[in-house]
């Protein structure tokens, strides 16, 4: 009993740590973002399931409150590393890497979704068919939180190419992903489906900012500049004004002024992110800013099996008990899954290609269970 105590232990401490890196802000971001990710699908599973929610009109305006910018800082941020990994392992194997990493399991947990969701479809929001596999190759928005990771790779590749192939200047890809961002708003206003393009085109110039000012904020130099409680202070009151303007009047907030907004949201974020960094405060979150891909994949399944099972079983009926219990299943529960999965040779629902490490973890955990014999 001591011995498998020990090693739950060991496995708790494993699966809930973090490698330390120079960049440990992005993954304090990362954190932040998925906490609001996780938040707005759990509000919008519970709304989408026919519960009246009127009464909390407070839990709606967070909700469309961190909607403006949760998504754009993602891009963002993979936007500021894209020149890094670029250096480092050259156009093809950043494409080959960014498939292995985002395309491959989005399909794999598409797919999950999709089959979980005709198997049980009594319990679960939306509609399915076996027309829903179509959606994956051409409108992931049809398939919930995962259209991001789909966006994420076609513009990480048409960037990247761009960028190394044709020069294009970061300035112009900047004006050019403005160009496309209007395209976006053009064919959506007036009813034309471009399906996933669509994605594209309106969040290219997240990513393209993102490397715009990449030089500037990786720049080791400019840290201290950037993690200011000064600079936080002036950057506050625009946040809260511009979103307070959005919340009371959001059918004529035109979209370039919400691009505004957005970046206001954007700032703010990554200046909290810094300063945190700077004050060691709340390190528990680049725990789940490393881990945000897995969370990011899981966290739907597990909020709605854990839904259904408050509503339905215990018939619980606050709905802010529900949704704090689902953020925090949603957060916490995908970090122990993803471990257990990697240790139990489900490696395979993350990447086409087995961890060269796993033998030797296996064969470590051998040899301990031998010694402690």
């Amino acid at each position: 009993m001591q011995h498998l105590k020990k090693r739950i232990s060991e496995f708790l401490k494993n699966a809930f740590s973090v490698r330390e890196r120079n960049l440990g802000w992005i993954n304090l971001a990362r954190g932040i973002i998925i906490i609001m990710v996780v938040y707005r699908h759990s509000f919008e599973g519970i709304r989408n399931s026919g519960i009246d929610i009127s009464a909390y009109r407070y839990l709606e305006v967070l909700n469309n409150m961190m909607y403006t910018f949760r998504m754009p800082l993602f891009f963002i941020i993979s936007g500021i590393l894209m020149s890094l990994s670029l250096s480092k392992h050259g156009l093809g194997d950043y494409i080959r890497k960014r498939a292995e990493y985002i395309l491959y399991p989005y399909v794999v947990w598409c797919v999950l979704q999709i089959s979980l969701k005709l198997a049980v479809p009594q319990y679960v929001n939306g509609e399915t068919s076996l027309r829903s596999y179509m959606d994956i190759l051409y409108n992931p928005r049809e398939i919930e939180q995962f259209w991001y990771l789909y966006a994420l790779f076609n513009i990480m590749a048409v960037y990247s190419i761009l960028k190394v192939k044709y020069k294009l200047d970061t300035r112009i890809h900047v004006a050019l992903a403005m160009v496309f961002f209007l395209v976006a708003q053009y064919t959506f206003n007036h009813g034309i489906k471009l399906y996933f393009i669509n994605d594209i085109l309106g969040h290219y110039i997240f990513f393209a900012v993102g490397d715009l000012i990449s030089s500037f904020i990786l720049d080791p130099k400019n840290r201290e500049k950037i993690a200011s409680v000064k600079n936080l202070l002036i950057v506050l009151p625009v946040f809260l004004v511009l979103h307070y303007y959005y919340l009371a009047n959001p059918d004529i907030i035109t979209k370039p002024f919400m691009l505004v907004i957005t970046f206001s949201g954007i700032a703010f974020a990554i200046l909290v992110s810094f300063l945190l960094e700077k004050t060691k405060g709340l390190q528990w979150l680049k725990v789940l800013g490393a881990n945000s891909l897995y969370i990011y994949l899981m966290h739907v399944m597990i909020m709605a099996a854990n839904r259904i099972f408050m509503l339905n079983i215990l018939q619980i009926e606050s709905i802010p008990v529900v949704i704090f219990t689902n953020i925090i299943v949603g957060l916490f529960l995908p970090v122990l899954i993803y471990n257990i999965l990697m240790k139990t040779g489900f490696w395979w629902l993350f990447s086409p290609n087995k961890p060269s490490d796993l033998k030797a973890v296996y064969v470590a955990s051998m040899n301990k269970e031998k010694q402690s014999a």
